[in-house]
C-alpha cells in the first residue's frame, strides 16, 4: 500500500482549494428552498400523521432525517435478502411510503448537485480540481506498464467520484434540477 500524504491533493481535492469552497457556499440554498417547499412539507406532515403526532407534538425535520437515514442503511444492507424496496421489515422505515423516499433523496440530490454537479457554476473550476484523478485514470488505462497490475483501487469521497463524472460529461439531465421541478 501506498502511504496516504497528509495533505491529500488527489483524493481529497477540495479540501485545499478556497475558491471552489467559496463558489459552492450557497449550494445549500436550493436544497433548503426545497426543504420549505410543498412537496417535503406534505411529506413531513404524512410521516407525522402516520405515527401518530398531531400538530402541536410533531417530530422537527432532524428527527424525521436520522430516522429516514436509519431507514436507508437497514434497506442497503439487507435489500438482497428482503424483497421489500421500502425496508418494510424495519420499524425505522414504517413511516415512509416509496414516494416519500423519492422527496428524501431529490432533498439530497440537489445538494450534491449544486455542490458538486451539474449545478457548480465555474464547471472549469470543477475539472480543473479534479483533472489530477482524470489524468491518473488515463495513464493507467493506456499504459503498458507491469501487466500483473489488474486494477488501481482508491477510496475516496462520493463528491470526488461525482465530481469526476461531471468532468468526463457522464449522465447530465436535459434540463437543470432545482427546488422547484420535483415533479419532472
Amino acid at each position: 500500500y501506498e502511504p496516504v500524504p497528509e495533505f491529500d491533493w488527489f483524493l481529497s481535492p477540495f479540501d485545499f482549494c478556497p475558491a471552489f469552497r467559496n463558489e459552492t457556499a450557497n449550494s445549500i440554498r436550493h436544497r433548503e428552498a426545497f426543504r420549505n417547499g410543498p412537496e417535503f412539507q406534505v411529506m413531513l406532515r404524512q410521516v407525522n400523521r402516520k405515527l401518530g403526532f398531531d400538530a402541536s407534538n410533531q417530530l422537527d425535520f432532524d428527527r424525521v432525517y436520522d430516522m429516514w437515514n436509519w431507514c436507508r442503511f437497514k434497506i442497503a444492507s439487507t435489500f438482497e435478502t428482503s424483497g421489500s424496496e421500502t425496508g418494510a421489515h424495519c420499524p425505522w422505515c414504517a413511516p415512509f411510503s416509496v414516494g416519500h423516499h423519492l422527496v428524501w433523496e431529490y432533498y439530497q440530490d440537489l445538494d450534491f448537485y449544486y455542490a458538486f454537479g451539474y449545478g457548480v457554476r465555474k464547471q472549469r473550476l470543477l475539472q480543473n480540481i479534479i483533472c489530477g484523478i482524470i489524468q491518473d485514470l488515463m495513464r493507467h488505462m493506456i499504459s503498458d506498464d507491469n501487466p500483473d497490475t489488474k486494477a488501481r483501487i482508491f477510496f475516496a469521497y462520493t463528491e470526488e467520484i461525482q465530481a469526476m463524472l461531471v468532468a468526463l460529461g457522464a449522465f447530465r439531465d436535459v434540463w437543470p434540477i432545482h427546488e422547484y421541478n420535483f415533479a419532472q
